[in-house]
């Protein structure tokens, strides 16, 4: 719990201290960051923090927080990687805010945002529980949504809400895996998951959903086309986005919940060929953009492909592989965004058509984003280096077929990074000025690093040796080395470096390839196709709000018509049927209260004087709630009977404060087609619903009980317990949601008003 602490506490003192001293927000968040990552360091070497607490009873889920074998280096990670990032925003975002004509008031919020996304990967990457996950998940999701709208212009909200939709509706695909799991197992807790009794016993439709609810967050095929889009952001957001947050966390989820996939061979197969088919896509798209940031966003596509590929691959290689990769490919990446931000600024060009003969001009920089660009693709002396190894040693366990599609990964990463950095630096030099000096140290430092990885990689070994182990359940081989000689996996990077040199010779010469292809993927690729879908959802949104607004018939039609819908798709895929069994005399007045409701509702939508309508309203519902009080559930009964009276009342007081010509008027304008129908749909759905519940009663009435506790809890009589103490909590939940929702009518309206 004390460590818990000290990690806030830093943020806490950050956000005091922007309040305080405005200009130093910039530092104080830089600070933070390094505290949170101090915190971190020193607790894994002295008392590591774990922290299981009962949470959720339901699903049996625990608020469960450990420094395990896995989360750690990757908690380490990702907050120190937030170091070198809000160090390069004390000099990126004043100068960006400026040109977006507003003052440093936006370095604070910026921050704090910053920080708040470093803390949920911190979150994210200590948690035990499936539960827990999901709301981390959902916290980064809605960070990083705060954070790529920053700018506030079109461009901005529009590719911010694309990213909250996808990468947080996704998360429902999880949240649905993790109930089943709950429904099937008993438990959302990790470690009890792992047992192989429980193991069992969570089937296979969970665990598509809990890997398919994390594809999106990392920006794989087809789900990929919202990160490109997300460069609206401010680079230090790109920085930390593709490096150490939302994007490594699917990769880094699909790593803690692998041991509930190896019973499922096939998905894992299924996310290896996938990953695969995010390298081919990405790679290709990042040959052909133009904007700096576009070209490095469709290389994360790919190279998080890498990722998918080494858990589907599974083994020493992959498993260890991809908790390596995540750090490995994250040094490389950050520093190339921070590379073309910094361009940005000194020469205000953001394209590579634009750009080029940088690096007599900004040499500092073009060594260092050599280096970052030698990370990424790969190279030898660099930590990138072993990444590509552990990749092609793991396609090579998995047929010709992998080995050559691993082998064109190569080549890709070498072909449209040399494009990107020759791009930019190559040619005849041009002027430009030097950009301020905390624009280019923390890229040279993150060089620093990955030279230093490449150089010296054996203390990186044992850690994801036991991170391997951690996932695996067993002792697992993992190691960080040259090869002695010429081996199979060094035969093929050799010819993936080699096709990948000439793929960025000849690229210029493959024009009509890349227009074919860039043709194609505005006609048929996932982003075309959502577009499409979107414009189809938004004309059938138009066509049931031109339906629903022509009156309370029409509105009350819809909603009759979506509730019996979603009433009987229920009871069909729960496999509820009304079991009517023998009618007896004693049934009759339950059959006849549920003939009510199933009559009423289609003679309510009748085009009948307004009066008899609120009356055929009331019908459905009181109806129901005398099955009920037969059925022997009074607090059911009770709470209908009273939202039927009240609103039938209010109706009749609506329409008593109306001129009669309107209510003519509109009872001209009621249009009976269709409208029977829908109303017996919904009639059939309420009848149906009410007899399923009715068709198992409990073999207790439970009358006798509220009869016993109205004593107990002070009452005079039942009634008045029911519905004070029985339903308080319920009708206390209502009340607050109708607060909210008011309170946010009046802000609206004041908001229109002011």
């Amino acid at each position: 719990m004390l460590v818990a602490v000290l990690l806030i506490l830093p943020v806490v003192a950050a956000v005091a201290a922007e309040a305080w001293r405005p200009r130093l927000a910039g530092w104080a968040v830089a600070a933070a960051a390094a505290a949170m990552t101090a915190v971190l360091a020193a607790s894994a070497w002295a008392h590591p923090l774990e922290l299981d607490l009962g949470w959720y009873a339901p699903l049996g889920s625990r608020f469960a927080l450990a420094m395990d074998p896995l989360g750690t280096p990757l908690a380490l990670y990702a907050a120190g990687m937030a170091v070198p990032v809000l160090v390069y925003a004390t000099a990126y975002l004043p100068a960006h805010l400026a040109e977006e004509g507003r003052g440093l008031e936006g370095v604070a919020p910026f921050g704090a945002l910053m920080l708040g996304f470093a803390l949920a990967m911190v979150l994210l990457m200590l948690a035990q529980d499936l539960l827990l996950i999901f709301l981390a998940l959902e916290l980064t999701a809605l960070v990083s949504f705060l954070l790529i709208r920053f700018d506030q212009d079109r461009e901005a909200r529009e590719a911010a809400r694309l990213a909250l939709v996808l990468t947080g509706g996704s998360s429902l695909l999880f949240l649905a895996g993790l109930v089943i799991v709950a429904a099937e197992a008993g438990t959302t807790d990790l470690s009890t998951l792992r047992e192989r009794a429980v193991l069992e016993a969570v089937p296979d439709s969970a665990r598509v959903c809990l890997a398919l609810g994390v594809l999106a967050k990392s920006a794989q095929v087809p789900l990929h086309f919202w990160l490109p889009r997300a460069m609206a952001a401010p680079t230090p957001v790109s920085a930390y986005l593709h490096s150490a947050a939302l994007v490594a966390a699917g990769v880094f989820v699909l790593l803690r919940i692998r041991p509930l996939l190896v019973d499922a061979p096939w998905l894992l197969d299924g996310l290896l060929w996938l990953g695969f088919a995010s390298i081919v896509a990405g790679g290709l798209f990042a040959l052909v953009a133009d904007r700096f940031k576009r070209v490095l966003a469709y290389s994360t596509i790919a190279q998080y492909g890498y990722g998918l590929v080494l858990v589907g691959a599974g083994g020493p290689e992959g498993i260890g592989g991809a908790a390596f990769f995540i750090v490995a490919h994250g040094l490389g990446k950050a520093a190339l965004f921070m590379t073309a931000g910094a361009v940005t600024q000194a020469t205000g060009e953001e394209r590579l058509s634009r750009s080029g003969g940088l690096m007599r001009a900004l040499p500092v920089l073009g060594v260092a984003s050599l280096v970052a660009v030698a990370t990424v693709a790969g190279l030898p002396l660099t930590i990138g280096f072993f990444k590509d190894e552990v990749l092609l040693k793991a396609a090579l366990e998995h047929g010709p077929l992998a080995a050559a599609l691993a082998t064109l990964a190569v080549g890709l990463t070498l072909a449209y990074l040399a494009r990107f950095w020759f791009g930019i630096f190559g040619g005849p030099a041009r002027p430009a000025e030097r950009p301020a000096p905390m624009l280019v140290w923390p890229i040279a430092a993150l060089g620093v690093l990955a030279v230093l990885g490449g150089v010296w990689p054996a203390p990186l070994a044992p850690v994801f040796a036991d991170a391997a182990a951690h996932v695996a359940g067993e002792e697992q081989a993992f190691h960080l080395r040259y090869p002695g000689g010429l081996t199979p996996d060094l035969a093929l990077t050799l010819a993936g470096w080699a096709g990948g040199a000439l793929l960025w010779l000849v690229h210029g010469r493959l024009g009509p390839l890349w227009a074919g292809l860039g043709r194609l993927a505005g006609i048929a690729g996932p982003a075309a196709l959502t577009a499409r879908a979107s414009a189809a959802a938004a004309a059938l949104s138009d066509f049931v709000h031109g339906r629903e607004v022509r009156g309370a018939r029409d509105r009350l039609t819809a909603v009759f018509l979506v509730t019996a819908a979603i009433v009987l798709l229920g009871l069909w895929a729960d496999g509820r049927r009304p079991d009517v069994g023998d009618f007896e005399a004693a049934d009759l007045p339950l059959a006849a209260a549920l003939l009510v409701a199933a009559v009423a509702a289609p003679v309510a939508v009748l085009p009948v004087g307004h009066l008899a309508f609120v009356l055929l309203l009331s019908f459905v519902g009181l109806s129901l709630s005398f099955a009920f009080a037969l059925a022997h559930a009074p607090d059911v009964a009770l709470v209908l009977a009273l939202v039927e009276a009240m609103l039938t009342l209010l109706f009749i007081a609506s329409l008593s404060h109306m001129r009669h010509e309107v209510l003519i008027a509109a009872r001209a304008q009621a249009r009976m087609r269709g409208a029977v129908v829908v109303g017996a749909l919904a009639g059939v759905a309420a009848a149906a619903t009410a007899w399923v519940a009715l068709s198992w009663p409990s073999a207790q009435s439970n009358t006798g009980a509220y009869v016993n506790l109205t004593e107990k809890a002070h009452g005079k009589d039942v009634v008045t317990v029911i519905l004070a103490d029985f339903r308080g909590f319920d009708t206390a939940g209502e009340i607050t949601v109708l607060v909210i929702a008011i309170t946010g009518a009046v802000a609206i309206w004041a908001g229109r008003t002011a």
